[in-house]
């Protein structure tokens, strides 16, 4: 099968447009954020700062996360879930990466927020 003058245009475009959004999506993707939020149970639980190294213990009905920020990086240290994979995930830092801990319905989530709003929101 032959193709035509306007199917090599087509396909030409195609691979253009597909390059053009890697691209973009591989620049966005390396933009780092300055604040996690944590969430349990889809509630918001804390707002963090990436900005200083800090470490606390999340405990709740569901189980214990210990969560740490180190290097402008959160990861979760130590769970007691039976799986482990919130602990096995990598450090996240870039925006809009998260963590979940699905036994403990524990979502860690990396956002653009403003430094200086950063304040625990316990429940």
């Amino acid at each position: 099968m032959k193709l035509s003058r306007n199917d090599l245009i087509l396909t030409a475009v195609i691979v253009l447009l597909g390059l053009a959004c890697f691209f973009i999506f591989n620049r966005v993707s390396k933009i780092t954020g300055s604040t996690a939020v944590i969430s349990i149970d889809g509630k918001e639980y804390k707002r963090v700062s990436l900005d200083r190294d800090d470490s606390f213990t999340i405990e709740t009905d569901y189980g214990i996360n210990t969560v740490v920020i180190k290097n402008g990086e959160i990861f979760v240290e130590s769970a007691d879930c039976p799986d482990g994979i919130c602990v096995r995930h990598s450090h996240i830092n870039k925006l809009h990466e998260n963590i979940v801990c699905l036994p403990h319905r524990l979502v860690i989530e990396i956002i653009d927020g403003n430094k200086g709003d950063i304040d625990a929101v316990a429940e």
